[in-house]
């Protein structure tokens, strides 16, 4: 998967830096997630998600402190996960009201 978010990074030292952040920084991800979803599925999809936000966003930080990167990860990753869980009592609450 970090392959895939290389290739939306333009400098190398884009690359490099991201992929260090990724390999720090992916099980505290996924580990957020999953304290927020409890689902070993969806916390890995909002790990993606999350990295997918910041390779995307990577032109909009290019030399920003390691702790402000973070707190954005953790930001996204903390923001994603809950409207996971609003869409899903969303749709969980219009199935109940069709039937």
């Amino acid at each position: 998967m970090l392959t895939q978010y290389l290739t939306l990074l333009e400098t190398e030292h884009g690359r490099e830096v991201f992929a260090k952040f990724y390999q720090t920084h992916r099980n505290e991800i996924y580990h957020k997630a999953y304290m927020i979803l409890h689902n070993t599925q969806d916390a890995e999809d909002m790990v993606q998600e999350t990295f997918l936000s910041l390779a995307r966003n990577a032109d909009r930080m290019p030399n920003s402190e390691p702790g402000k990167v973070w707190f954005y990860m953790d930001t996204v990753v903390k923001n994603k996960s809950r409207n996971l869980l609003k869409q899903r009592e969303m749709q969980s609450i219009l199935s109940m009201e069709e039937s």
